[in-house]
């Protein structure tokens, strides 16, 4: 579960460099990227939505003694699908956005 998080994260951390920004904390990165991709901009919201789905499971299989031993391979095979959904998004946005350097 964590590393379906942490691919799907740093992915929204690259779009958030990619407008020179540098939020501190996890909730920060989600905040920032709603606001940045979605709301300025053409992200799919039901996708990026993922990324808070994605922590949210990852803190319950982390830290939630409660629930931490419920989680099985087809839970993490779906948190792999929606990181590579997520992931894959992230490119097709660059695809959309990315200024190619002029060359001199």
């Amino acid at each position: 579960m964590s590393l379906a998080y942490y691919a799907a994260f740093y992915a929204a951390q690259a779009v958030i460099a990619y407008n020179r920004e540098g939020p501190k904390s996890h909730q920060g990165v989600r905040n920032l990227f709603g606001r940045m991709a979605v709301q300025g901009s053409d992200f799919p919201g039901e996708v990026a939505g993922l990324l808070s789905d994605l922590a949210k499971s990852r803190v319950e299989a982390d830290y939630d003694h409660a629930t931490m031993d419920r989680w099985k391979e087809p839970d993490a095979s779906e948190a792999m699908e929606q990181a590579r959904l997520f992931i894959s998004e992230v490119h097709a946005w660059f695809e959309r956005h990315h200024q190619p350097e002029a060359s001199g």
